[in-house]
């Protein structure tokens, strides 16, 4: 069962709070994702533009625990 990270933003994407902390989202759309207290990744701000849509599409693909999601 998906569980979101509380700290995500509303909207499309989210990340699960059992994010293992490999920070690959966090690496690769900064503008996006970004590590809460407890050092998971979260959604920041969910894109803005058709590049950063594609690259946190890529992230939902390449998460090594599927877990980040698009709700759409």
């Amino acid at each position: 069962m998906f569980v979101a990270n509380p700290s995500c933003v509303p909207g499309r994407f989210a990340n699960s709070q059992n994010c293992v902390r490999c920070e690959l989202c966090v690496n690769h759309v900064p503008e996006v994702f970004a590590l809460d207290s407890h050092g998971k990744a979260y959604v920041k701000m969910q894109p803005q533009s058709q590049v950063e849509l594609s690259l946190v599409l890529q992230c939902v693909e390449t998460c090594p625990i599927s877990g980040i999601r698009d709700l759409k």
